[in-house]
């Protein structure tokens, strides 16, 4: 499925990632603010060097796989990344994203993850497409809502000994 990247669609463009994006990959994955409520952790450059071959050359939308989609703006630049997994019946994908601090506020998170899930509902056979959050994320909760999905529930899990409060939103297939 790697024909249907590059995608673009309006102010942004969905890609695959490339070795030149490391130093703005490194930039926000490093940004405190960025990582936040993200499940990921800062890492050396060669990790991130490895995780971005890795992501470039693994196929797409593989049943419980994570996907990792490059987000750049018009020029290509790169402004984070929109992670897609699809669960191994095909039937649900979760979505989530990661933008610069430079790039949030704008609604160019709202142009990729929109793009991302025509992109999901196009090839793939899902039925929905959920997007989990802190409880605390406000700001994820208000793009859901924009985005068309729908609040679902709160849950709250235990990993490691720590508690984890999420917001589960979900968006059925048009």
């Amino acid at each position: 499925m790697t024909a249907i990247l590059p995608h673009r669609a309006g102010r942004i463009i969905l890609r695959r990632f490339a070795r030149d994006d490391l130093a703005a990959f490194q930039a926000y994955r490093h940004d405190p603010h960025v990582g936040q409520y993200q499940s990921w952790t800062a890492q050396s450059d060669q990790d991130a060097l490895h995780f971005i071959d890795a992501v470039a050359a693994a196929p797409l939308f593989t049943p419980g796989e994570w996907s990792q989609i490059a987000v750049a703006c018009r020029d290509g630049a790169l402004i984070g990344d929109i992670g897609v997994c699809i669960d191994a019946a095909s039937e649900m994908a979760e979505l989530g994203v990661s933008l610069s601090l430079a790039a949030q506020g704008g609604g160019l998170a709202h142009d990729a993850c929109q793009a991302a899930c025509a992109l999901i509902f196009a090839h793939t056979p899902v039925l929905r497409i959920v997007a989990i959050s802190d409880v605390r994320n406000e700001a994820a909760h208000a793009l859901a809502l924009r985005l068309g999905f729908v609040y679902q529930e709160t849950t709250e899990t235990v990993e490691d000994g720590e508690a984890f409060v999420e917001k589960v939103f979900h968006l059925a297939r048009p």
